[in-house]
């Protein structure tokens, strides 16, 4: 049991740095944890899933625990109509680790009409029409 503590500390420890290594590298982007770790839902074993949204290349290895989803900004509008989910859980349950971008609030706000436009939700098995049946 110890094993896997110190090894969830060294994870949370690795994925710090790889955020601070991100930052220095490309500060103008917008850093999104999301999935069971924002949640609050992670155990020992989970993994970090991240959106990154940049205006060019991240060149930064990541660490193996991490779950690496990068959109251009300038695919932002495009990838909020097309529905992406990844885009769309890390703005609805999603933790903004760095807004170097400045984009947040207005990516949520479409992202919210979207939804709202498509009438969906979310539930334990994605997003499904707001009249499904749980």
């Amino acid at each position: 049991m110890r094993a896997i503590i110190k090894r969830s500390r060294d994870k949370e420890e690795a994925f710090k740095w790889f955020i601070r290594e991100l930052v220095r590298r490309r500060p103008k982007s917008t850093l999104i944890l999301f999935g069971s770790r924002a949640r609050g839902e992670a155990t020992p074993l989970s993994d970090y899933d991240l959106l990154a949204i940049t205006d060019g290349p991240l060149n930064v290895e990541k660490p193996p625990f991490v779950q690496l989803f990068v959109i251009d900004v300038r695919d932002l509008e495009l990838e909020v109509r097309r529905f992406n989910t990844v885009l769309v859980d890390a703005i609805t349950e999603g933790i903004v680790l760095h807004d170097g971008l400045g984009i947040y609030e207005e990516v949520k706000e479409k992202v919210e009409e979207e939804i709202k436009a498509r009438k969906v939700r979310k539930d334990w098995r994605g997003w499904v029409p707001e009249f499904a049946a749980d």
